[in-house]
């Protein structure tokens, strides 16, 4: 057999020990190949991984998945051990937007003092303008969070933060300055501005307007809601890093952006207005509010306080007709409203005095039938929401079926009970906590599954690793690496040879050696027949093969010898990775401390997470019974301003009663007279014909 031949073989051998090798090595040296790849990353990425990680999240947040983008921010923070400016900055809005005001500013606290260092490492007035900016927007965002939230203490110590503010900025500082040290003059802002100021904001001046109504400044309130009302207010387009702070809700199209930036400027003007007729009513100049309020927007989001008003001022301006359908429209559209309930009895009052007395009592029955109707409504929503196990379950909107990470949506009901307590911020807040503990409890327990597969995963490894190990004690790896290398040490020795001996029939094919066989064959017959025959001519054909056979053997022999010895450095190189790779396996076999680690870590995630799970439960058990007494308190209110109405609707249905029998007692005693003397008429005439 052949040096070529013997070669193939053993390396098949090598093969097939090498791929049993690896097999049971790969499951047992994950540990190894990661650190093995962290150094590999270390020696080979030269990129900008601040730069890397960061447009990671934001690819996250440009594809409406915030949370994945917070996570990626938190995982290149726990891997670098830092973040620069720009992530630290982003992770402060996605920690915005998903209600994280602590660790927000937690993050724009840390991120003061980075931006201070960056300044230093970095003498570029640019860059360093530019965090100057980013951080006025992220504290001018966490103000206006801790406002939403009702923090206002909070949010006067972030505004006391800023310590510049351009002009760009200015308008929503002042607004939010308002707002924080309401009802404080607005003039007396803590900072001042660096360049000039365009204090024309719609939000400014409405503020102020309200202001100086609080104040009773109505000539100054009426000039500036005046203003509000004739000017078009177009809302700025913000960019990257405000839409982030500003948590602004995300539209399908910039079309759809467009619409609400009309209907939002809109809206101011149609609480200019509305509040403008407010003050023409306080001051009972009754014309000028009906004359306000007579072309106000049917669609506006006013439209129910617009609507009361109106008819209102239309009694006062002796528009009876309008003000009945008003009233009657008003009351019926929101039945649940306190406005509307004021509604049915003016109603009734207006029936009672501009119609007849019957009308009124009939009139003031409708109204009352309603108000019992409301009590009977609110008693039965009182009862099922205290019947309510779960707070989300109860009364449940499609609206609201499914939540969405972010935390944007706002729970809406099916309740219109329900709905109407909303409307205080703070129970609307704790309701959005419960659902922000929902999610996270969800998540949390996704985990702990993820955690349980994981323990069956280092289970079946423990397994997989006894049986391995009782399958190397039964196998003699020892001596078959042995008999490997010998046998390597002697086809090394074998090639060696051939190469000193230069021989080129040494690395000849099957093809080729069948043709060297035949040679060989021929000439044995040569000599065997000697001078019996004449065989010159066969010597001579025969010459020329073997010429020719040889000649191709010396054009080969470099290239094969060449293939032989790139063969050998092959199995050498086999035979030294299997040798490593069985090492390790005899290190992973003697030892115990990396599935130990493994099992204690998942122990300790477990406990963790139930932990978790513990206090997440805790935490909402506390609101829900917070919820439940704000909820009460809001029935027990209701309850006594509709008793309230029903009461004086009775009173007043007593009143027209009572009115209706001094008419009837007037009346009688008109007709009493001309009846006693057709009583003293008809006696004479009896008397006389007696």
């Amino acid at each position: 057999m052949g040096i070529k031949v013997s070669f193939t073989l053993f390396a098949k051998m090598l093969l097939l020990i090498l791929f049993s090798q690896a097999t049971v090595s790969y499951g047992q040296s994950n540990q190894y190949g990661e650190s093995a790849q962290s150094d590999d990353s270390k020696l080979v990425l030269q990129t900008d991984l601040q730069d890397k990680y960061y447009r990671q999240a934001l690819y996250f947040y440009f594809q409406g998945d915030h949370q994945q983008a917070l996570v990626q921010i938190e995982q290149s923070k726990a891997k670098l051990k830092r973040l620069d400016s720009r992530a630290t900055l982003f992770a402060a809005g996605l920690q915005l937007s998903a209600g994280l005001l602590q660790q927000a500013k937690a993050t724009l606290v840390n991120f003061d003092a980075l931006l201070n260092v960056e300044k230093q490492r970095e003498n570029s007035s640019n860059k360093s303008a530019k965090a100057s900016e980013l951080r006025l927007i992220a504290l001018l965002s966490l103000s206006n969070e801790y406002l939403s939230q009702g923090e206002i203490t909070q949010a006067k110590d972030s505004l006391a933060s800023i310590e510049s503010v351009s002009s760009t900025y200015y308008q929503e500082y002042h607004v939010l300055t308002q707002l924080a040290y309401w009802p404080d003059d607005s003039r007396l802002l803590l900072v001042k501005p660096i360049s000039e100021l365009d204090d024309t904001s719609a939000y400014i001046l409405l503020n102020e307007a309200l202001r100086l109504i609080e104040t009773s400044q109505y000539d100054l309130a009426i000039n500036a809601l005046k203003t509000i009302k004739n000017n078009q207010w177009h809302q700025e387009e913000h960019g990257f890093w405000q839409t982030l702070f500003l948590n602004e809700a995300s539209f399908s199209s910039q079309r759809d952006e467009q619409q609400m930036a009309i209907l939002q400027g809109q809206a101011i003007q149609d609480y200019a207005q509305l509040l403008l007729a407010q003050i023409y009513i306080s001051q009972q100049r009754y014309d000028l509010g009906f004359s306000e309020l007579k072309t106000f927007p049917e669609q506006s989001p006013y439209a129910e306080s617009a609507l009361f008003l109106f008819a209102f001022a239309s009694q006062q301006v002796q528009q009876y007709d309008i003000a009945f359908n008003l009233l009657n429209l008003h009351y019926k559209n929101y039945p649940y409203s306190q406005l509307g309930w004021q509604s049915a009895e003016l109603m009734a009052q207006q029936v009672s005095d501009q119609q007849s007395l019957a009308q009124g009592v009939s009139a003031y029955q409708t109204v009352e039938s309603f108000f019992l109707l409301r009590q009977q409504d609110l008693d039965t929503f009182s009862m099922a929401f205290n019947q309510s196990i779960n707070l989300l379950d109860f009364s449940p909107s499609s609206q609201v079926s499914q939540h969405k990470p972010e935390g944007n949506d706002h729970y809406l009901p099916e309740s219109v009970w329900l709905q109407q307590a909303l409307y205080d911020a703070q129970l609307a807040n704790l309701y959005q906590g419960v659902i922000a503990i929902d999610e996270q409890a969800q998540q949390v327990q996704s985990l702990l599954d993820k955690t349980t597969w994981l323990a069956e995963i280092i289970t079946l490894n423990q397994a997989r690793k006894k049986n391995i190990i009782a399958a190397k004690e039964t196998r003699d790896t020892q001596n078959v690496f042995k008999q490997l290398k010998t046998e390597r040490d002697r086809l090394a020795k074998l090639l060696n040879q051939q190469l000193a001996n230069k021989q080129a029939s040494a690395f000849a094919n099957a093809e080729e050696r069948q043709w060297l066989t035949r040679i060989a064959r021929s000439h044995s017959a040569l000599t065997q027949i000697a001078d019996k025959k004449n065989t010159a001519d066969y010597k001579q054909r025969l010459a020329r093969v073997e010429g020719v056979l040889s000649w191709q053997l010396a054009q080969q022999y470099p290239q094969r010898a060449w293939q032989h010895r790139k063969q050998l450095s092959q199995v050498d190189n086999a035979i030294a990775g299997v040798t490593a790779q069985q090492q390790q396996l005899d290190k992973i076999a003697n030892s115990q401390l990396s599935l130990e680690l493994s099992i204690k870590k998942q122990q300790q995630s477990v406990k963790q997470l139930n932990l978790l799970l513990t206090q997440l439960a805790q935490l909402r058990e506390k609101i829900s019974v917070k919820i439940r007494q704000k909820v009460k308190l809001y029935i027990d209110e209701q309850g006594v301003v509709l008793a309230e109405h029903l009461l004086s609707t009775r009173q007043g249905m007593a009143k027209v009663l009572e009115r209706m029998a001094k008419a009837d007692k007037s009346l009688a005693i008109k007709l009493a007279p001309s009846a006693k003397l057709a009583a003293a008429e008809k006696v004479s005439t009896i008397a006389g014909t007696y």
